[in-house]
């Protein structure tokens, strides 16, 4: 017919693209199938109509016109153009996020060349490398192999401060999925089920290679560090799901092990803590050290915040204040 009276409604309509997906199992299995019946094999064959054939249930999602298929020369060129100008547009929105204006170029330079770093080095997985980040004079062969805590923590203080929170999130990531590795360093220094321990030197899929290093194994501040950011994370964006789901998890733990770990002088009524410095020479334990105290009292104060807001651990807030109130005196000399 070259006339019609009659449409079909555009709601009831939908365009299918590649890729489908599909798990493998189910896939091997239904293709045997098909072999076995003749279905949707001989002829011009789709795997979308052998499945419905086949009595398969499919489920649709939303998709792009920009998930091509990569088939020609033509379609790769299409999508770098894609991928430059996705790139483009973040980087368009990255920049205008903050700005720095000091009076001086090398110190303005040096703050954006920062950002520039972190922009392009902190959206995978793992935290940036921090002796060098994606460049190094070397390429992937690195002076220091092993993350160190202190060097790495360092390359994301300030990013929520310049409004660049979303660059925390592989270190912040990372850092929670360590939490059951540093549960069971605590417990090596016995500690509960519910507290929480870090070494300086360590893997980010979580192994703790500095437990063993005489100059490391009791420098027990790192995890208090840590749960610094993730309180920044939270007092920068206000985000509460954050706080309850991830921040306050992370600090609680790591508030615990040294609400575990603190050792009480009937005389002076104080309360006292044995570690070591970092990297310090070759001592078992110091007698309050101030990194030590700080940590302490900086943690401490946040867990109350996060406590009080989250509306729990009432029992825990009146620990945290008794210990504030308690903690040894800072002393000079």
């Amino acid at each position: 017919e070259t006339t019609t009276s009659k449409y079909i409604p555009r709601e009831t309509l939908r365009r299918v693209s590649t890729p489908q997906a599909y798990r493998f199992d189910l896939l091997d299995s239904k293709y045997h199938e098909a072999y076995e019946k003749e279905i949707g094999i001989y002829g011009s064959h789709y795997t979308n109509t052998m499945m419905v054939e086949l009595g398969v249930k499919l489920h649709f999602a939303a998709g792009s016109d920009k998930n091509i298929k990569l088939t020609t020369k033509d379609d790769l060129e299409m999508f770098k153009a894609y991928l430059k100008a996705d790139k483009d547009n973040w980087y368009k929105n990255f920049w205008s996020n903050a700005f720095m204006k000091l009076g001086d170029d090398y110190l303005e330079n040096i703050y954006y060349l920062r950002r520039y770093l972190m922009a392009a080095g902190s959206q995978g997985e793992f935290p940036v490398a921090f002796n060098g980040g994606l460049w190094r004079w070397n390429r992937d062969v690195m002076n220091w192999v092993t993350p160190h805590h202190w060097n790495t923590q360092q390359q994301y203080w300030g990013l929520c401060a310049q409004n660049d929170c979303q660059l925390m999130a592989p270190y912040l990531d990372t850092y929670f999925k360590m939490i059951p590795s540093g549960e069971t360093l605590a417990k090596e220094y016995g500690a509960s089920d519910d507290a929480l321990l870090i070494t300086e030197a360590h893997c980010f899929t979580g192994e703790q290679t500095g437990k063993d290093r005489e100059d490391m194994r009791n420098n027990f501040t790192p995890a208090s560090q840590i749960a610094s950011l993730f309180w920044d994370y939270y007092a920068f964006t206000g985000d509460k799901d954050f706080l309850k789901s991830k921040a306050y998890v992370f600090m609680k733990k790591a508030a615990n092990f040294y609400l575990e770990k603190l050792q009480w002088d009937a005389e002076k009524k104080e309360f006292y803590f044995l570690s070591s410095l970092y990297e310090s020479a070759d001592i078992s334990y110091v007698k309050n050290t101030i990194s030590d105290r700080n940590c302490i009292e900086q943690l401490f104060r946040n867990c109350i915040k996060a406590a009080t807001l989250l509306k729990t651990d009432k029992d825990k807030i009146a620990q945290w204040k008794h210990v504030l109130n308690h903690l040894w005196k800072i002393s000079y000399e």
